[in-house]
């Protein structure tokens, strides 16, 4: 039986966030989705999240401020959230194969904006669906610290350097894209 919680303090852009940014710019929603993309893959990290394998099943508990936001509007955010677990090697895949239904979702009106997701294999499931589903699940917080919980700046400063293949196979696709 296995169940992961992934929980963070903070609520990836909604539906209408996402479509005023593709608007704005031709390349804007790129931009969006790469940052909470990785921003999510390192909360997952740092959270310590195993390798899952297999089909699971999501309970999603979104954590909201807003009373006039939409609960299709929120649920939008779960497509960075997907990528960003399956970049962090938590999932295997994102698609209907690894992601099955049914998928449980509560709203809570809260003070802090945020969201918890229970992956579960299909025996935890099965215990879960025995139970009162109306109701969302309890979960302790207090364990996390804010930087794992939010994602947003690295645990210890890694540096990249950049290979000279990697130098040259840049400076070639500069060249095609001046063509």
């Amino acid at each position: 039986m296995v169940e992961v919680n992934f929980t963070m303090n903070v609520l990836p852009p909604t539906l209408n966030e996402i479509i005023a940014s593709a608007r704005a710019s031709r390349h804007g929603n790129a931009g969006l989705k790469k940052t909470w993309t990785a921003r999510v893959a390192r909360a997952a990290e740092w959270q310590g999240l195993p390798a899952l394998e297999g089909v699971v099943y999501l309970e999603v508990l979104w954590r909201v401020k807003n009373r006039r936001r939409d609960e299709d509007n929120i649920e939008a955010a779960q497509k960075f959230i997907m990528d960003g677990l399956v970049l962090a090697g938590v999932l295997q895949e994102d698609n209907l194969k690894v992601i099955r239904t049914p998928k449980i979702h509560h709203v809570e009106i809260v003070d802090e904006d945020g969201f918890s997701i229970i992956i579960r294999d299909k025996e935890a499931l099965m215990l879960r669906l025995r139970e009162d589903i109306s109701e969302p699940p309890s979960i302790d917080y207090s364990s996390l610290t804010q930087q794992q919980l939010s994602g947003q700046t690295r645990p210890t400063p890694a540096r990249q350097r950049r290979t000279p293949s990697t130098k040259k196979a840049s400076r070639t696709y500069r060249r095609r894209q001046k063509r």
